[in-house]
């Protein structure tokens, strides 16, 4: 995931979203990986658009697009891990941004098969959904 900041730090982009829901424990994800990234990976804290709603995979694309059309921004940059990527993907087009892009982590992880599989479940599912709102 690394590779998202190597972008911002070469500044191919001037501000990153972070989309982290409440944790069970009460605390603001958005801003845990903030100051995260912050401290460890020195990107400004004003360049930090944090999305508190990320609570699950529909609530990340759309809250972000919504981030996103108040700034005046019309592409993105999507960092996300390999499995999500199609989903978020199709959902920030579908959110009318011109020009989605992305990016992922080099690893994978055995652990996450029942992840892949649930997206590859889940996106004609999205999709359908998607195509009924219209």
């Amino acid at each position: 995931m690394l590779e998202k900041f190597d972008l911002y730090s070469q500044g191919m982009f001037e501000h990153v979203i972070v989309s982290v829901g409440i944790s069970v424990e009460g605390f603001s994800g958005a801003y845990v990986v903030a100051d995260h990234l912050a401290h460890r990976h020195a990107l400004l804290l004003a360049a930090i658009l944090m999305n508190e709603h990320g609570d699950y995979i529909e609530a990340t694309p759309r809250n972000s697009a919504a981030v996103m059309h108040a700034h005046g921004f019309r592409s993105a940059l999507v960092a996300t891990q390999h499995f999500d990527i199609v989903r978020c993907h199709y959902a920030l087009c579908h959110a009318c941004l011109r020009t989605v892009h992305s990016v992922h982590g080099r690893y994978v992880d055995p652990r996450e098969a029942h992840s892949l599989a649930r997206e590859l479940l889940a996106l004609p599912m999205y999709r359908q959904r998607s195509l009924r709102e219209q």
